[in-house]
């Protein structure tokens, strides 16, 4: 019997919609910002999606408040960290792009590792 086809497999679906997510949410930031945070008693994370970037930033102490500084169009990664008197700012900026690619990448390869095991193990179909 033959192995099952990829478009049956739940890791494939999976893949999928956890593509179409990263898209969407890749459109989104061109027009919408977007930020979900934390505030603890000495330290503030904050998550925010803008001009097709993900941003993520430390502050530390919490309840200092920060401007936006966009990335450079060119890296798709950059790190930033901003110290005044009193507290600091970490920042790391990640392309949409590049999230999309490191979503890919490992996903294509667990595809296809999973094929080729699915393919040597089917009954019937070893090769002489």
């Amino acid at each position: 019997m033959p192995s099952r086809p990829i478009h049956r497999w739940k890791s494939f679906w999976l893949g999928i919609l956890i593509l179409l997510f990263l898209g969407w949410a890749w459109h989104r930031s061109y027009g919408d910002f977007d930020q979900i945070g934390f505030m603890a008693a000495n330290a503030s994370w904050t998550v925010l999606s803008t001009d097709s970037t993900v941003t993520l930033a430390l502050m530390y102490p919490a309840g200092f408040d920060w401007s936006y500084i966009p990335r450079s169009p060119s890296l798709p990664i950059e790190f930033k960290t901003f110290k005044q008197p009193g507290f600091a700012v970490r920042i790391c900026h990640l392309a949409h792009w590049f999230l999309i690619l490191l979503f890919l990448i490992p996903w294509t390869a667990y595809l296809t590792w999973r094929h080729q095991r699915m393919k040597r193990q089917a009954p019937g179909t070893a090769e002489p």
